[in-house]
């Protein structure tokens, strides 16, 4: 499903770079490659000073650009460990040591462990590959659930209703401090994690719910009585996914500068792109779902079908995988 929609920022190149998108028919019992579409093999370059001529387009007509994408995603692309954590035991304080007996150059003081340890999360890094290449020309703000926090000890999680106040800034401040081993140390812009913080009875509510029992079957071509024991799962846990989107939106607002660009990605988050636009009515918002959208047939026995396309029909772009 592509629908386009008049817009400020974004809408007059797409609609440009689609009209030149032709198809060339390969035969069927050809062996050569498949066809590309006209345009296709446009360079990274050309695609970069198309970009940069649009922008000063819309800023020579007065269209305030920040220079940021905010990239709304369903959790963020590392895994959390909280050390300071009561109840995890700490190893026993070093005997004070006597003026006499302490060397010239021994440090003042022995630095504490991190409140937080970091370490990526595997599994979208196709997805964080591609926003990371757009380093070069933008700022980027990767917003996302914290995922589960993890503690210390094995195989043990900690609640996030648990976690206080100094804690979690604790990790926006490490998440900020932040650089994968796989980023280019020369890139340009910066790019930072901002966490969402959820209940974890709604973020699991959320994702292992409704997510996972009621939308990916029905983007899948998948009804719910081929999938689940009983029909009423389908908008059983539509309350929490609605409460998880709610955060989400919140958490936009939040960190929100006019002339933002804002790309949400996939069916988890699909009630987001309205809940801002309620809040910031002229925001410039496009959404991306990496899987394809059922054909009207399948989507129409969606309980919540309205909600759902209230939240895509909110976006200067909605698009998904064909």
């Amino acid at each position: 499903m592509t629908k386009k929609r008049s817009s400020s920022i974004g809408s007059q190149h797409i609609m440009h770079r689609d009209s030149i998108h032709l198809h060339t028919h390969t035969p069927m019992d050809s062996f050569s490659e498949p066809y590309t579409r006209q345009g296709d093999d446009i360079s990274l370059d050309q695609v970069r000073a198309d970009i940069r001529q649009l922008e000063q387009h819309h800023r020579e007509n007065g269209i305030p650009l920040s220079g940021r994408v905010l990239h709304v995603v369903h959790y963020l692309p590392v895994v959390a460990t909280l050390n300071t954590r009561a109840g995890v035991l700490s190893p026993p304080p070093t005997p004070p040591v006597k003026p006499a007996d302490a060397a010239t150059d021994s440090p003042e003081q022995i630095a504490s462990p991190p409140a937080w340890t970091l370490a990526p999360r595997y599994g979208h890094a196709a997805m964080i590959s591609g926003i990371e290449s757009l380093s070069s020309t933008h700022e980027q703000l990767i917003i996302g659930w914290t995922g589960d926090i993890l503690s210390p000890t094995p195989n043990e999680r900690i609640s996030s209703d648990t976690v206080d106040v100094k804690d979690r800034v604790a990790l926006e401040e490490a998440l900020a401090a932040y650089q994968p081993k796989e980023s280019e140390p020369d890139d340009d812009k910066k790019m930072t994690y901002v966490p969402v913080w959820l209940d974890d009875k709604v973020a699991h509510g959320h994702y292992d719910g409704y997510c996972k029992q009621t939308l990916w079957p029905l983007f899948h071509y998948l009804l719910w009585q081929d999938v689940a024991t009983e029909y009423a799962s389908a908008d059983t846990h539509y309350p929490y996914y609605e409460s998880a989107n709610a955060e989400f939106a919140r958490k936009i607002a939040e960190v929100y500068r006019p002339g933002d660009l804002i790309w949400v990605h996939d069916y988890h988050l699909l009630l987001v792109p309205r809940l801002v636009r309620e809040s910031i009515p002229d925001v410039v918002l496009g959404l991306f779902m990496h899987t394809p959208f059922p054909s009207s047939e399948v989507f129409r026995c969606l309980p919540r079908r309205k909600e759902i396309l209230d939240g895509c029909e909110s976006c200067v772009l909605p698009g998904a995988w064909r």
